[in-house]
């Protein structure tokens, strides 16, 4: 793979202004959280996986009910295998809209979630509050929340966690899911999965193999850099997202909100199963320098790399991959915020 850094960097910086979906921006709020008959949405924001593959996505559903006790209405846009840029936007308004949902779940990532931001009713859904969930490329939707001071969820697809193989979830993100959405506490404990899951089964093999959970992995944990003693972050809000989708927002120069409103951020990016490179994970973070956004952050967290998807793996290994990554956001770091602290190899 060539990988242009100078070119990447040049473009993501060349601008300095972003418009308000909403003006003046709103203030974020406390959320509710849901309780046990509460009603949900599962909708496709963004691939049509769900209509592709229904028997992963009936099972997410089920967990939904049995194990969360919660009701479900499916829209029409997770049931289509190609739902179109306005169905999937149509189900995002109605479900904002419905005062009876009071949450709702993205079926899966994608590419394709940038194209129905035009189409969402920014004054529909910012007087209509609620959870919504989903990672990846969902990640436009998260923006567009963050945007109109929205809290979100960023994980918890429901094919992907809820309806991951085996016979039952996942205990770490069964509980982490709970915290999230169901625990009244002001503050959620955050702790490090032991075992990690570094691959998907082949969903189109349409056997039971593809509904067993793939072997799971020993994980070491985190990893933290530049946090001095006593060093700590007080209060911060949460700005995260998928590195491509990112980049996207970025070109498209439409979407992202204003760099004042980052000011104090905590920011938190993941690179996905497209597993960038590392000449184009540093061109971003080169960027973000750049833009003079990096050293506001009080903290920068990065997901633990994706090497695998569907069988596939990076040319040089999987460790001397996660390595190279790892030492480009380092470099990034020293050249333009050298105090902030990192921690590396979260799972998200």
């Amino acid at each position: 793979i060539t990988c242009s850094v100078s070119l990447l960097s040049l473009i993501l910086s060349q601008s300095t202004h972003f418009p308000r979906i909403l003006d003046p921006a709103p203030r974020f709020g406390i959320m509710q959280r849901l309780k046990i008959g509460d009603t949900v949405a599962v909708l496709a924001p963004s691939g049509g996986a769900a209509g592709v593959f229904p028997q992963v996505a009936r099972l997410g559903i089920a967990r939904l009910d049995k194990v969360f006790g919660l009701k479900v209405v499916v829209y029409p846009s997770a049931k289509d295998s190609e739902p179109s840029v306005k169905q999937r936007a149509d189900d995002l308004n109605r479900a904002f809209s419905d005062t009876n949902i009071k949450a709702i779940i993205s079926t899966i990532g994608g590419e394709e979630s940038i194209r129905i931001l035009p189409y969402l009713d920014a004054k529909v859904i910012a007087r209509n509050k609620k959870w919504f969930l989903g990672y990846s490329d969902c990640t436009s939707i998260h923006l567009f929340l963050f945007n109109l001071g929205i809290p979100s969820i960023y994980g918890g697809a429901l094919m992907c966690q809820f309806a991951t193989s085996g016979k039952s979830m996942l205990e770490f993100t069964e509980r982490s899911i709970r915290a999230a959405l169901f625990q009244g506490e002001e503050r959620v404990e955050m702790f490090s999965s032991p075992k990690l899951l570094l691959d998907y089964n082949n969903w189109a093999l349409g056997n039971r193999e593809s509904l067993a959970l793939p072997d799971m992995v020993d994980h070491d944990g985190w990893s933290w850099k530049g946090w001095a003693p006593g060093q700590k972050v007080q209060k911060a809000r949460v700005f995260i997202g998928c590195l491509s989708t990112l980049i996207d927002h970025f070109i498209v120069k439409k979407y992202l909100p204003p760099f004042e409103v980052l000011n104090g951020c905590v920011f938190c990016v993941e690179t996905s199963e497209s597993m960038p490179c590392a000449g184009t994970v540093y061109g971003f973070f080169q960027a973000l320098g750049v833009l003079g956004i990096l050293h506001k952050f009080q903290a920068v967290c990065v997901g633990i790399p994706k090497t695998r998807f569907l069988g596939q793996k990076p040319g040089q290994g999987e460790e001397q991959f996660k390595l190279e990554q790892k030492e480009a956001i380092l470099r990034a770091m020293r050249r333009f915020a050298p105090k902030l602290p990192l921690i590396f190899d979260l799972e998200f």
